[in-house]
C-alpha cells in the first residue's frame, strides 16, 4: 500500500483528477481494486496537504524571524515560486486564526 501511495505522489499531479487511462495503468501495475485505488489517491492527497501545511508553518516562522528574509529568498530555499510561498503562508495564517477562534 505504501509503495502505491508513494508512486502516485511522485508520478501524478494530484491537484487534478487522474484520467481513466492513468487509473487503469495503476490498477494493472499494483493489481488492486478500483476502490483501493481511490483510497490510495485520497491518502496521497491528504499527505500532500499535511506537507504543505508544514511548509506554510516554516515559511511563516522564517518571515516572523529577525532574519529579514525576502520572499524571493524563501522561494529559492523551497524551490517554489514567490506566489506559491506567499499563498502557503497565507493559508497557514488563516488556519492559525481559525484554530485560535475555536
Amino acid at each position: 500500500m505504501a509503495a502505491a501511495i508513494d508512486f502516485i505522489k511522485k508520478n501524478y499531479d494530484l491537484k487534478k483528477s487522474l484520467s481513466q487511462d492513468e487509473k487503469e495503468q495503476l490498477l494493472r501495475r499494483f493489481e488492486i481494486s478500483e476502490r483501493s485505488l481511490e483510497t490510495y489517491i485520497s491518502r496521497a492527497r491528504k499527505e500532500m496537504r499535511i506537507n504543505s501545511t508544514d511548509l506554510g508553518e516554516k515559511i511563516y516562522k522564517l518571515r516572523k524571524s529577525d532574519a529579514n528574509v525576502t520572499w524571493e529568498e524563501i522561494a529559492r530555499m523551497f524551490e517554489r515560486t514567490i506566489d506559491s510561498v506567499k499563498a502557503l503562508e497565507k493559508r497557514y495564517k488563516k488556519r492559525l486564526l481559525e484554530e485560535s477562534s475555536k
